[in-house]
């Protein structure tokens, strides 16, 4: 979740309903903008304070974030790094980037995008809350279903590395 979305009073209510449903709700900055989170270094506040705001909301303590725009070329300063290790956050990217937030007269090719990706056991796709993504969500499921493929809520205990630095401590 962006940390602007959940200072808004009727998302914080679906939020809650989420976690009560037992799913995650990780931090995604609290502004979204490349340059006050990267070249001013404000990621780890601004994750902070995000992770923050859900534990506020929720009752749970998640530790997971998904960088803005990925953490490549983000995360490039070792001091960034250094500082997500510090404050005991984790990262997460993605195997598939869906492209959904700009496909809102295409919503089957989201789907298309998703298969044509799937090449790994495990897999975490980028999607974004969009119409059209609720538009095809189902028949994503359908095909992940199809091919195998089981769902699982994350678990801060149970982190596996996803970043694209391949960095272990992330």
């Amino acid at each position: 979740m962006q940390g602007s979305n959940l200072q808004k009073t009727n998302l914080q209510e679906r939020v809650k309903r989420a976690t009560k449903e037992g799913h995650y709700v990780g931090a995604h900055s609290m502004t979204h903008i490349f340059e006050r989170l990267y070249d001013q270094g404000q990621f780890v506040p601004e994750m902070n304070e995000t992770l923050a705001l859900i534990q506020e909301i929720t009752g749970t303590n998640p530790k997971l974030v998904r960088p803005p725009y990925g953490s490549a070329p983000g995360l490039k300063s070792e001091q960034i790094r250094n500082q997500i290790v510090e404050a005991g956050i984790k990262i997460w990217d993605w195997t598939i980037d869906s492209n959904d937030w700009g496909l809102q007269d295409n919503p089957h090719q989201i789907v298309e995008n998703v298969k044509k990706g799937t090449k790994h056991d495990v897999e975490v796709v980028l999607m974004h809350e969009k119409s059209q993504t609720l538009q095809v969500l189902s028949e994503i499921i359908s095909f992940y279903r199809e091919k195998g493929y089981a769902f699982g809520v994350y678990s801060d205990a149970d982190h596996f590395n996803l970043n694209f630095y391949q960095d272990k401590y992330l």
